[in-house]
């Protein structure tokens, strides 16, 4: 999954030129903010916890051009995987999986017309579209973890994406 996460981010980034030294800023603050929300958690209750890390994803992918949201929400998640010192193939699937995540949620937003140079939060349509982008990213990111869990031989598939997503699996996390 990393693999074609990667090489589908290499696609983007060959197809589009990102202009990161106009958004320098603004990028940084992006990586910070993925790296904060995937490393602090807090209990929800007694069977699990929960970070912020989608929706620093989805904040991400707002602000910035959907090659530079999806670099710098990959390096944040590098970053965190590196400071939490995960095993090597937990890192690089939850890596794997912030890509694709940010890829679905700023295909959706370019789809809908999301300029994220001008941003307009006053069109209710483009917001809807926004939430609609951060609820795909959660239900991705559920499937994914659902897959590699049926992959491993730890359940069946569809209870499992089902109990992620109304939160009762701990394989997630809540919020997220």
């Amino acid at each position: 999954m990393f693999g074609a996460a990667l090489f589908g981010l290499v696609g983007l980034a060959v197809l589009s030129t990102p202009s990161i030294g106009e958004d320098l800023g603004l990028t940084l603050l992006v990586v910070v903010l993925v790296v904060a929300g995937r490393s602090i958690s807090f209990p929800i209750n007694a069977a699990g916890s929960s970070h912020m890390g989608t929706p620093a994803l989805i904040a991400g992918v707002l602000l910035l051009e959907p090659t530079l949201a999806i670099c710098s929400i990959a390096a944040g998640a590098a970053i965190s995987e590196i400071l939490q010192r995960r095993p090597l193939r937990q890192g690089i699937f939850n890596i794997g999986q912030a890509i694709v995540q940010a890829f679905i949620a700023s295909g959706i937003l370019l789809l809908a017309g999301w300029n994220a140079s001008q941003p307009d939060f006053t069109d209710p349509l483009l917001i809807a579209v926004a939430f609609v982008a951060g609820a795909c990213a959660i239900a991705v990111s559920a499937l994914l973890v659902s897959v590699s869990a049926r992959l491993d031989g730890r359940g069946s598939l569809a209870p499992m994406f089902v109990g992620m997503l109304i939160g009762d699996d701990e394989r997630t996390y809540y919020l997220d």
